[in-house]
């Protein structure tokens, strides 16, 4: 069977296609959210220390619980607010500089 002879219409979407690859090279959109997101990261964590929050960790039993709500639904934020409005879980589990 003979190869198919490509259309016009072939030779546009290979030259588009070739050059959002090379835009994407160039550009790099994955780097720039990535650092968008840990520098968006690092000024919430610094607001909320400035205003007297404290950094805790889960337990792994509360963290497994964690898994079960869908990000952004009510029932996970509010199992974390009751996590962290406990001063006895905040004490017990406050962070250490350095510790995610």
């Amino acid at each position: 069977m003979p190869p198919m002879a490509r259309t016009i219409d072939d030779e546009g979407l290979i030259a588009q296609s070739n050059r959002n690859v090379l835009l994407r090279r160039m550009y790099r959109p994955d780097r720039e959210v990535d650092a968008l997101q840990s520098k968006l990261q690092g000024e919430t964590e610094e607001c909320l220390i400035s205003r007297g929050y404290t950094r805790f960790l889960l337990s792994h039993d509360q963290s497994r619980k964690l898994k079960a709500f869908r990000i952004g639904s009510l029932e996970r934020r509010d199992f974390l607010y009751s996590l962290g409005s406990d001063a006895a879980i905040v004490v017990a589990q406050r962070a250490k500089a350095g510790d995610h």
